[in-house]
């Protein structure tokens, strides 16, 4: 629990905090990625033209059919996904533990680092605001596209900057609080779990032909799994409104509690209504993905004013804030346990 895990979380953050992630195809969640793009190509069984690739040894098989047989494969690939990863993460701690304390404790807090994402959060957001302030539009989309999942070329100014401040919104709860979150709870054997679930979730959890039955439960799970840190989150957002002179936390709180559900997610409008009320701006909005359509309501409809590439940095200040409330909380529950 938090007593073990807490030292190690601490330095983990520090070095995130002065490092920023690894750049390095050796990454967790890099090979991560790769550990699910390898059993994806094992246990789906069709290609894109919907014909089977005969790797699930029956014949007859169509795109458009078998929901069963893809949901019960994409449910081994999660189960999958997550095993190999925490079992790796033991078996690494285990050995790093027989050679000596020191070793074991070093291990944790290198994973520890590569688990928090709150630098390179920060970092790529800018770099969306930055090229806008250069007026380079085309540059900034370019920028945003790295870091959401929705067409970003033909994109305004203005919906540029809510693009990325609902990357920041969303990624401050599963790149940031939530690791810290299972981290304190389970080290990085259970830190590195929910890396994989939400990698999955990144990766083959959407609702389209390929995945609406295949990444179905990977879907789910990272929908449990941020259940109760997307809450937290929103709550910590909100608190940290208060601390920041640009933002308004009272705000925050009532356009939280009217908008938290406006999001087809369960728990991105959490955090994503306490950023829009924080900073007094509306995200959300009809959006492309992959050239179609989608509707989604709008967060914080009565806005006081228009988005400003400033409300991309101050997102990231309320996501360094809460990353520093939600620390000292632990610090404190680590001195009186």
């Amino acid at each position: 629990m938090i007593k073990g895990y807490f030292p190690v979380c601490l330095i983990g953050f520090f070095l995130d905090l002065i490092l920023g992630d690894p750049n390095t195809p050796f990454h967790p969640v890099a090979l991560i990625g790769r550990l699910i793009s390898a059993l994806e190509s094992l246990l789906y069984p069709f290609t894109e033209g919907g014909k089977s690739t005969g790797k699930s040894g029956r014949p007859g098989n169509t795109a458009k059919g078998k929901k069963t047989d893809l949901f019960l494969r994409g449910t081994l690939l999660a189960v999958l996904t997550a095993g190999i990863t925490s079992g790796a993460v033991f078996l690494i701690l285990k050995i790093a533990g027989r050679i000596n304390g020191i070793v074991f404790f070093i291990a944790q807090a290198l994973f520890c680092w590569t688990a928090i994402a709150a630098k390179s959060l920060k970092s790529s957001a800018l770099k969306v605001g930055e090229a806008l302030d250069r007026g380079e539009r085309k540059e900034a989309a370019k920028a945003l596209s790295m870091i959401v999942g929705r067409d970003t070329d033909s994109l305004s100014d203005e919906d540029i900057i809510r693009a990325a401040v609902e990357s920041v919104a969303e990624s401050t709860c599963d790149g940031v609080i939530a690791p810290i979150i299972y981290l304190l709870i389970g080290g990085p054997v259970l830190g590195f779990a929910y890396k994989a679930v939400n990698t999955l979730d990144s990766m083959v959890g959407y609702r389209n032909e390929r995945y609406e039955y295949f990444g179905r439960i990977s879907a789910r799970l990272d929908d449990i799994m941020n259940f109760l840190p997307s809450r937290i989150t929103a709550l910590l957002l909100m608190i940290s409104s208060f601390f920041h002179k640009e933002t308004g936390g009272k705000r925050a709180f009532r356009v939280f509690i009217r908008d938290r559900y406006k999001h087809e997610s369960p728990n991105s409008g959490q955090s994503e209504s306490a950023m829009a009320g924080a900073l007094g701006i509306s995200l959300g909005g009809d959006a492309f993905y992959g050239g179609f359509l989608k509707h989604r309501d709008i967060i914080g409809a009565e806005a006081e004013r228009k988005p400003e590439t400033g409300d991309i940095k101050r997102a990231a200040d309320l996501m360094y804030i809460s990353t520093v409330l939600a620390l000292t909380i632990a610090a404190v529950l680590y001195f009186i346990i």
